[in-house]
């Protein structure tokens, strides 16, 4: 399944240690040798209206959250688990996000509440821990949590890869952090993104909701439509939460022959 190019492959939570679906992610992962994706969720059913999502990147490390997979797995979970697609509870490691799913003639949408994020510390403190690997601006770069890191930078010089490299080298982001490099075309705002443990990402749904915060202190706007490489996600922030909204699509099903012990 993807949302807006942002995919994965998604499966039934069957207990399954840490490592296996670690080793398994890597391999199905891999887009010439397994079936392709940006890694593997794996949902388990709670309640009617409730769901466990578990989130794996292609190099095996386990995701805090994901807006755009998280939309995915309520969808899976409707068609498959039989829960209820009005209104789902998912479960991450992050927390919990309230999730529902519009259906239409071409297919699809769903619409995910964020806590409003949170900025982490201040562009003067980016500026002393980054300056030593990049060229930084402080007035235009953002640290914010989404339910996971992201640096955020607008109009950025460089590329979003460039900025994850330089915060890695920096230590600022213990457990590593996504980076989206914002650029303006007209009235378009395009985001391309670099997300930890999976690498170039058509999309990501909570470096959307992370980028409409940062344009949010900019412009003091509330509503954002943010052109990714694989499509648009939405993001209004209205009392303190942040609705993530787009499109979301099955591309197929199958069966693989693989033992997960």
């Amino acid at each position: 399944m993807h949302a807006a190019g942002n995919d994965y492959v998604y499966i039934v939570d069957q207990g399954y240690e840490t490592e296996r679906l670690a080793e398994f992610s890597r391999f199905a992962s891999d887009r010439h040798k397994g079936i392709g994706g940006d890694g593997v969720i794996c949902v388990k059913k709670l309640a009617e209206n409730a769901i466990r999502m578990r989130i794996f990147n292609s190099d095996g490390s386990e995701g805090a959250t994901c807006g755009n997979g998280m939309r995915c797995a309520a969808l899976f979970a409707a068609k498959y688990l039989g829960t209820n697609p009005n209104e789902l509870t998912v479960k991450a490691k992050a927390g919990d996000y309230s999730v529902r799913l519009v259906f239409n003639e071409n297919g699809a949408t769903a619409e995910a509440d964020f806590a409003e994020p949170r900025e982490i510390f201040g562009g003067e403190k980016l500026f002393k821990a980054l300056s030593p690997f990049i060229k930084t601006d402080k007035n235009k770069m953002f640290a914010v949590n989404a339910g996971n890191d992201h640096l955020v930078v607008a109009g950025g010089e460089f590329n979003a890869e460039i900025y994850a490299k330089a915060a890695f080298r920096s230590g600022l982001f213990a457990g590593g952090v996504n980076a989206e490099v914002i650029s303006f075309c007209g009235n378009d705002i395009k985001v391309s993104v670099f997300e930890r443990g999976s690498g170039y990402t058509l999309s990501c749904g909570s470096g959307a909701v992370a980028s409409a915060f940062a344009l949010k202190k900019i412009t003091g706007r509330t509503e954002f439509t943010l052109k990714m490489p694989g499509g648009n996600l939405s993001v209004k922030f209205s009392d303190k939460i942040a609705m993530l909204k787009g499109e979301i699509n099955e591309v197929f099903t199958g069966n693989i022959d693989y033992e997960i012990q």
